[in-house]
């Protein structure tokens, strides 16, 4: 009732859930060749976001950070093998706020920051807490870091005095500095694996909460 008398607010954070599509072709291609199944072609992500207006209103800045998991159908033999994909990042956002209504925003804008992949790869089952301290511990994971940049348009509706939903799409890309590492170990990064860049589509849907405009 009250969304059609009240502009989007100039300051808000909230939560948010969004759908990666995935991009995972060299990645795809390893993990058929070691026998397990592909990835799936998209990914849920859950995360918050931060946003203030500056100066006479014309630009934003605020923060965002999102996360997610995907994870390869088991493979059908003895030892079903299974690869477990997370991607978390966050960074700074600046827009620019092109239009604004009593009833919609429109913004531009981009994210800069930075990100970790993790990939999780799975072999048989095990039945017993003892498996998992002995031999039969089946399990490796490796880990990357990514610089970020991610250009994108939202579009903000007020449903009340005190709240906001903003729908956001756009564009992900992932670049690592440096290789895949595991654990800690900095000193011997595995330059070799997949994952070098990524690029990914998105939409995100998220309701912030603030102090209405006066």
């Amino acid at each position: 009732v009250l969304g059609g008398i009240c502009s989007a607010r100039s300051v808000g954070g909230g939560n948010s859930v969004g759908y990666l599509f995935l991009r995972l072709d060299d990645l795809n291609e390893k993990l058929t060749g070691a026998g397990f199944n592909q990835m799936p072609t998209g990914m849920l992500a859950w995360g918050g976001y931060g946003l203030g207006e500056i100066g006479d209103g014309k630009w934003s800045i605020g923060g965002v950070g999102m996360g997610g998991s995907a994870k390869s159908p088991a493979t059908d033999d003895d030892d079903p093998k299974t690869a477990t994909l997370d991607i978390g990042y966050g960074g700074i956002l600046v827009q620019y706020n092109a239009w604004s209504s009593d009833k919609a925003s429109l913004g531009l804008g981009a994210v800069l920051g930075a990100g970790t992949t993790t990939l999780t790869t799975k072999r048989g089952s095990i039945d017993s807490f003892d498996e998992l301290l002995g031999e039969d511990g089946n399990t490796a994971s490796l880990w990357r870091p990514y610089l970020m940049v991610q250009p994108q348009a939202s579009i903000t509706f007020p449903v009340s005095v005190f709240a906001d939903v903003r729908i956001t799409g756009g564009y992900s890309f992932f670049y690592a500095p440096i290789g895949w590492i595991d654990g800690m170990n900095f000193r011997n990064p595995i330059d070799n694996g997949p994952l070098k860049t990524m690029g990914m589509p998105f939409i995100e849907v998220g309701i912030a909460f603030g102090a209405p405009t006066l």
